[in-house]
């Protein structure tokens, strides 16, 4: 439309103006080179265009059918369900386990306490549980005794705070470790003193070591919902969905 108005104003002009032939010729030329520029710049832009605006319809099509998959609720338990199992090794007596001791579902973390995306994962399974009274979660680490484990000294740390039977302050203790934007030990363990208490963990992280390579663990942090391992897709975040 607005290259039609742009020519029908060319012929216009031409035909209200007292020119020669060479020079209508010329300005006829230049109105005709202008319009056509304007007809086929939108046409060009469009053709390339429309097909990237329907692939963007098409993908967000897609995202919004695969999040209604993703979040169907038989979909996801099917799914778990056919996960790699570890309900023939009992993990009941290891690590830190948060809730309600009688909660019917199971969540089970293991991490290392050197582990960026176990530090994200941290805040997400606290609101889950706060959310869900009939969700309990267990906290699972990776650490060894050998002396060159770094991870070690904050697992018996933390593993001797929930040892004294105190929630509250084994809540806080983990969000203290994992929430800390630089992880100092040693700050750490001033913050919660203990005398003699570290000791008495050894043999609880050799347990938990045994455990993981029977279960292979081969990357933290490992979900386990109710014995079965987290379907790929999901996040722990996502969990509360379902569990709700």
């Amino acid at each position: 439309m607005v290259q039609v108005v742009l020519l029908t104003e060319g012929i216009l002009v031409i035909a209200n103006t007292s020119l020669t032939f060479s020079e209508t010729r010329t300005v006829f030329a230049n109105n005709f080179i202008f319009a056509l520029y304007a007809l086929l710049i939108p046409s060009i832009s469009w053709f390339l265009l429309k097909p990237l605006l329907k692939r963007l319809q098409i993908a967000k099509y897609e995202k919004r059918s695969y999040s209604m998959l993703k979040f169907n609720d038989q979909v996801f338990w099917s799914l778990l369900k056919n996960q790699s199992s570890i309900v023939d090794h009992s993990a009941s007596e290891l690590g830190i386990t948060i809730g309600n001791p009688n909660a019917k579902h199971t969540i089970i973390k293991v991490c290392n306490p050197y582990c960026g995306p176990c530090a994200t994962a941290h805040p997400e399974l606290e609101k889950i549980i706060e959310l869900n009274p009939d969700v309990k979660a267990q906290i699972i680490f990776t650490a060894t005794n050998q002396e060159n484990d770094r991870g070690a000294k904050p697992v018996k740390h933390l593993l001797a705070i929930a040892e004294k039977g105190n929630e509250h302050t084994t809540h806080k203790a983990l969000d203290d470790w994992y929430l800390a934007k630089e992880k100092n030990y040693d700050v750490f363990a001033n913050k919660y003193p203990m005398n003699g208490e570290l000791e008495k963990q050894t043999g609880k992280i050799n347990q938990m070591k045994d455990w993981c390579e029977k279960v292979k663990i081969e990357y933290t942090p490992t979900i386990f919902i109710d014995g079965f391992l987290l379907p790929k897709g999901y996040q722990i975040k996502d969990i509360n969905y379902f569990l709700s």
